[in-house]
Order: structure tokens, then sequence, then C-alpha cells
């Protein structure tokens, strides 16, 4: 049966007037004043026990908080940048054999006298029991995301060190490893040793390493500025009587992105913050750290090796790289070309799923094994009345 929109409308007119917009305005100016004149030192001296005080990830201001910077143009001559993304086919429960399909795409773009373009993908086949789990637990959800991810950066780093300078690698989301925050430790251990000896392969041949998180929903910035506000002992903020307590709930709901936007003009980026993740605690020398950057029509959070941020030229580098992909895209808000690219080499469509499942049962039958999918999988598949 049809929606019946009529039902919904009034409730779409409810869902807006929660958003109080007249009061939300008001503190959003205020927030944003806050931003401008917020000391760091204080967010830094309060940040020694927030563990004890603070529940939230909170940037880290490397140096300011409100101020901004304009990323200088590229220098003339061109640039190479490479960028991969991952898709993969998980481990069915209907299926009667259990397997992976990993593909990571190789992307490369080159500006200059010498352009090319190079799209390509590395394809992998988890089938072996010790590949399908780890520790017992079944490598699917957050331990296949984590699997993704070093694979990623692997295959990112491969591809960036055939190219030659100046040269940017240009990675799809997040450098920090989410997946592993609530895994044990031997866990862990799995995932991010491999992970640093690919970062340790960026900073080794210096090539600036740069990640892309569009669309952020990161409120890091906006808890430093609750940091920067918060003037009482309670461990409590529910117990808070502060003077600005109201400022404070409204920050704890604002994205990092809200508070931006109109901060930054096109092309500006803010300055650099460390994150506070326990997660890069076992990277063992790889800070993470990040800016927020208005690419024109959207703020994008990019992340970075702190070694990177450290050294003017490699961040201007990749930073100017990521507003020229983008700018190259063609798209409104933009996206940077090398990571579209890098998307459409990764993706596995519902045909080639297909395909992939329907080689595995033609081989079964080829060698007279039987080939039963689960009852509840048939019925899926098939037309209901």
């Amino acid at each position: 049966m049809p929606l019946d929109l009529s039902a919904i409308h009034p409730h779409i007119r409810a869902l807006v007037d929660l958003q109080r917009p007249e009061e939300r305005m008001r503190l959003l100016r205020e927030a944003r004043s806050v931003l401008q004149r917020a000391d760091p030192d204080k967010v830094r001296d309060n940040l020694e026990v927030r563990n004890k005080r603070y529940p939230w990830l909170v940037a880290n201001p490397l140096h300011s908080l409100g101020d901004t910077f304009p990323v200088p143009p590229l220098p003339v001559g061109g640039y190479s940048v490479a960028a991969s993304d991952g898709s993969n086919i998980p481990p069915d429960r209907h299926s009667p054999v259990r397997y992976c399909i990993l593909n990571v795409s190789k992307v490369v773009l080159a500006y200059g006298e010498n352009p090319m373009a190079s799209l390509t993908s590395v394809t992998e086949m988890l089938y072996k029991e010790e590949d399908l789990s780890l520790d017992g637990k079944p490598l699917k959800g957050e331990l296949l995301g984590a699997k993704m991810a070093v694979r990623e950066l692997e295959v990112l780093l491969e591809t960036a060190l055939a190219l030659s300078a100046p040269r940017v690698a240009l990675h799809d989301g997040t450098l920090i490893l989410w997946p592993l925050q609530n895994q044990p430790d031997p866990v862990r251990d799995r995932f991010t040793r491999p992970f640093r000896r690919a970062l340790d392969g960026f900073r080794a041949e210096r090539i600036p390493l740069l990640s892309y998180i569009s669309y952020p929903s990161a409120r890091d910035l906006c808890n430093a500025l609750r940091v920067a506000l918060c003037d009482t002992e309670t461990s409590e903020c529910k117990t808070c009587e502060s003077d600005h307590r109201e400022l404070c709930e409204f920050l704890g709901q604002l994205r990092d992105r809200e508070l931006l936007q109109g901060v930054l003009e096109p092309g500006e980026r803010t300055d650099l913050f460390a994150t506070v993740s326990d997660v890069v605690r076992e990277y063992h020398g790889h800070d993470i750290v990040f800016c927020y950057l208005d690419v024109g029509g959207e703020i994008a959070r990019v992340e970075m090796p702190k070694w990177v941020a450290e050294g003017e030229e490699a961040l201007n580098l990749g930073l100017g790289v990521v507003l020229d992909q983008c700018a190259l895209s063609g798209d409104v808000p933009p996206y940077p070309l090398a990571l579209m690219e890098a998307h459409e080499a990764a993706v596995i469509d519902v045909a080639m799923r297909t395909v992939v499942e329907e080689l595995v049962e033609g081989e079964f039958a080829q060698r007279g094994l039987p080939y039963i999918r689960s009852g509840k999988d048939r019925s899926k598949r098939r037309r209901g009345v």
C-alpha cells in the first residue's frame, strides 16, 4: 500500500518545531562567539583530567581554537594523487559455505606535463577458517570493517609508492580504527600492527597522507568549547549548576560542521586538533590530527598523521590537492574526484554479487556436491503473493 502522506505531514511540522529554530540560532551565535574567544590553554589543562570529568571525545587544540587559514594555491607543475576505497561480500549465514570477498581499488590521477589515469582494484577471497575468524569471533561487522580499513591503507601505500613527487595519498573516511574501540587488546593488536606498518611506510617516504570525511558527524570541536566553558568541579553534568549549562547542553547536540558553517570561507581551514581517541594511542607514535576545511558548499573533516601537519609544505600540498580534487569533481557539494573514482572501482554491485554466488554454486554442481541455501533465504527470493 502507498504511504498516507496526509497522516505524515502534521508530524513533519512537529519535527521541525522540535528544532526550536529561533532559540537554536541564538545559541549558535553564542557558540560561535565562544569559539573566537575561548582559551585553548584552558582546554589543554582541563583535558589532563578528562577521564574523570569528560565522557566525550574532545578536540585537543595544537594551537588555537577559532583561528582560520586560507589554503595556499598549489605549486605550478601539477601533481599525482593516489586514492583507494573498499567494498566486500561478507560471509553469508544462509549459504552452505562461508567465504568473504574483499575488493580494494587502486586509483592514480596525474596532472601536469604527463597526465594519466589508472583505475584498477585488488580482489581477494577469504575462505579458510583461520581467515574468517579471530579468537573465535567471526569476521563480520566491526571486525570486517577493521580488516577492510587495514587493507585499504596497505593498498593505498602500494599505489602511492609508484608515483613521482609531488604526490599525495587520499584515504576515504577516518584514519581512526573505530571498530576496535571496544575490542580486547589481542584483537586490537592484530589490526593495529599492520596499520602502523603502513603508516610507517608513508612517513618513511614522506608521502602526505590525508583522510577525507564528507558531512562529518563529529562533535569534537563543540566538546572542546564545552571544556573551555567548564568552571565547576563536579564530574556529573546532570548536577551542574553553571551559568553556562544551557549553552553547554546545546553544544553537546551540535555538530562541528554546523558550528563552522559561515565561520569558514570557501578554501579556508580551521587550526589543527589532536584526537584523544584511545585507539590512536596504540598507533605508537602515529598521532592523528585533523582540521575542518570548507571545500565550497560543505565543511569536510580532514585527518592526517601528525608528521604531515608539522610540515608546512606537506600540509599545504595535501590540502591544496583536496581542494583541487573537489573543484574537479564538478559536484555541488563537491567531493574529491580521486575518491569518486576509487569508490566506482571498488564497489561490488548486486549483479556482481550474484555472479560470484553462481560461480560458487556452479563449482559445487560440477563436483556433484549439494548447494542448498536456507529456507528463509529461498522464501525471501521467491516473489510473494
